[in-house]
């Protein structure tokens, strides 16, 4: 990709149309994948989650579960999923923060204990403004793209929750002069070529990710996401808008260079008789755009809006991304929501 590509900015009535017309949400950038590699490796962790899953202890965590990451967070937060629809190319940073928050949310449900710190962490108050737009902002990543233009690579985000950005509630910040409450596509561009310093700095490094981890197969996929841990993945897929009786999109014959959040998966053995593999839960940052059934089969739970199944297969050649809000990976011991018995 150009720079030139990079620097082209689409406005008004963003969505599929746009990125089938050319618009690059994503794009690749091995320098930034080949550092990311290098800073967690740095931290002592593991770069690829065919380590990672084998360190901690999770491997073969999900087999034959059915985990909906989503769970705890639109219990505790209605409607804060799909947060809004993005209004320009910085999908990478909504995919990104949806991801982490995803994270963050088992661990509040969960009670687990930070092990750095020993502080068990709890749902943030946040307005009813600040949850329709998905409770966390997604700008303070988007930040610091270093670009001026849209688009933005997954690695680079990950680098960015780190070190520079993390989970910042969704409200007004007068100390910082900077009022998060409300998404907008101006305000996702306010800084870009150069980061913000000083105040807004120091805001945007609230609760950064703890680690990060590249994952290449279904079974890390399954396993991270089964422990309680959000994957940011970044593709050029696209897939149909209606979802089927399963709640599955099938995927399409246009091209998406976009992000999309992976937060759930189902393992079942009934799933995987169905479709020939497990189905992956992604949840999209383009409002309600996917149509449809959105019950789980067999169960009395929904997937939220903007959210849609889809194939292991139809998506395993995306570049997918776990990240962490605790220090390593942990099991967080999450409920088995196609467990006999579990409604």
């Amino acid at each position: 990709m150009t720079r030139e590509d990079r620097e082209s900015s689409f406005s008004g009535g963003l969505g599929p149309e746009m990125y089938e017309l050319g618009l690059r949400g994503v794009y690749a950038d091995e320098e930034q994948e080949g550092g990311l590699l290098d800073d967690v490796r740095a931290q002592g962790e593991n770069a690829f989650a065919s380590g990672a899953v084998l360190r901690y202890g999770i491997e073969d965590g999900g087999r034959g579960k059915l985990i909906l990451l989503t769970e705890a967070m639109v219990k505790q937060y209605p409607g804060c999923i799909p947060g809004g629809a993005q209004q320009r190319g910085d999908c990478v940073s909504w995919a990104g923060r949806t991801a982490l928050a995803a994270s963050y949310a088992q661990e509040c449900v969960t009670k687990t204990p930070d092990p750095v710190t020993g502080k068990v962490e709890s749902f943030p108050a946040v307005s009813d403004e600040g949850r329709k737009w998905g409770v966390f902002s997604s700008e303070v990543f988007y930040w610091h793209r270093r670009h001026g233009g849209d688009g933005w690579n997954g690695a680079a985000f990950a680098r960015v929750a780190l070190k520079e950005a993390g989970l910042v509630v969704r409200a007004d910040y007068p100390e910082a002069r900077i009022n998060l409450e409300t998404y907008s596509a101006s305000l996702a561009g306010k800084w870009g070529r150069t980061p913000p310093d000083g105040a807004v700095a120091d805001l945007c490094r609230t609760h950064l990710a703890r680690t990060a981890t590249v994952v290449k197969t279904y079974e890390e996929l399954r396993d991270i996401i089964a422990a309680g841990y959000g994957v940011l993945t970044t593709g050029s897929e696209a897939w149909q808008r209606t979802r089927d009786p399963w709640g599955r999109c099938a995927r399409s014959a246009g091209s998406w260079a976009h992000a999309i959040a992976a937060c759930g998966v189902d393992d079942r053995p009934e799933t995987v008789r169905q479709w020939g593999c497990g189905l992956v839960l992604l949840v999209n940052s383009w409002n309600e755009y996917m149509t449809g059934p959105r019950g789980v089969w067999g169960t009395s739970q929904e997937i939220p809006p903007g959210s849609f199944w889809t194939r292991w297969t139809d998506m395993s050649k995306r570049y997918m991304i776990a990240l962490s809000d605790l220090h390593g990976w942990a099991n967080k011991g999450l409920k088995d929501w196609g467990a006999r018995g579990v409604t």
